[in-house]
């Protein structure tokens, strides 16, 4: 629901073209004089100019610049587009090229609270090994997986060990897959939150050790029916 601060920030632009342009019209025709050196002068002609658009920008078409150079107004603003969604992918692809180095490292946590119980799944060694429980003792083990823009079949999985009544202040260590090295990733709470992004080619099953071997977490990726076909199936 929009609030009083969201109308005022949203008529902003407003009430600076309205006042750029009324100081330029009254200055221009002399019922008030501004007193500024050439480049104070420059500006507030460029804030009329501003002003003018931003009040008739649904009807301008294009801009005549300086020397005879034409800028379209749609062009530019596709150009503003592009460069805006161009900026999000880039984040999206930094996000997996670093992928392999984003668990930050928890000396605190260790592999010796590693459950020991008999493999059920030799493709699959992390099933059942962490009591098959996604959510406990008040934390969740989360998931979502994507397709890599980096990577040509694989896919990108965001994990997600959450704090849902209570804080998350301890690392977590994830258990992947026995192909990725290291298999084991420790990972430092932010906010509640221990995250850790990988890239993979098929689905497997994930574990976590959280408060100090207190809490075991375990998701399967294979289950989830709302990932990729092509990730659960491989």
């Amino acid at each position: 629901m929009p609030t009083n601060s969201d109308a005022i920030v949203s008529a902003g632009p407003w009430i600076v073209a309205i006042v750029c342009l009324a100081l330029g019209i009254l200055n221009m025709f002399g019922a008030i004089k501004i007193t500024a050196d050439e480049s104070t002068k420059f500006l507030l002609g460029l804030a009329v100019v501003i002003g003018v658009v931003l009040i008739f920008r649904d009807r301008l078409t294009k801009v005549v610049l300086p020397g005879g150079i034409t800028a379209e107004i749609s062009a530019v603003k596709r150009s503003v587009q592009d460069v805006a969604a161009a900026t999000e992918e880039l984040k999206a692809r930094q996000t997996e090229i670093a992928a392999p180095k984003m668990a930050i490292l928890a000396p605190s946590v260790t592999t010796k609270h590693a459950p020991q119980m008999p493999i059920e799944d030799p493709e699959d060694k992390n099933k059942g090994q962490f009591g098959r429980e996604a959510a406990k003792n008040g934390l969740r083990l989360s998931a979502t997986v994507q397709p890599s823009d980096v990577r040509p079949g694989w896919f990108r999985i965001d994990l997600a060990v959450t704090g849902l009544d209570r804080k998350l202040v301890d690392p977590v260590a994830c258990h992947l897959h026995e192909t990725f090295n290291p298999a084991v990733q420790p990972v430092n709470p932010i906010n509640d939150q221990a995250r850790l992004t990988v890239l993979a080619w098929g689905a497997f099953t994930v574990g976590a050790i959280a408060d100090h071997g207190n809490t075991l977490l375990e998701l399967d990726l294979s289950a989830d029916t709302t990932f990729p076909k092509a990730f659960r199936e491989a």
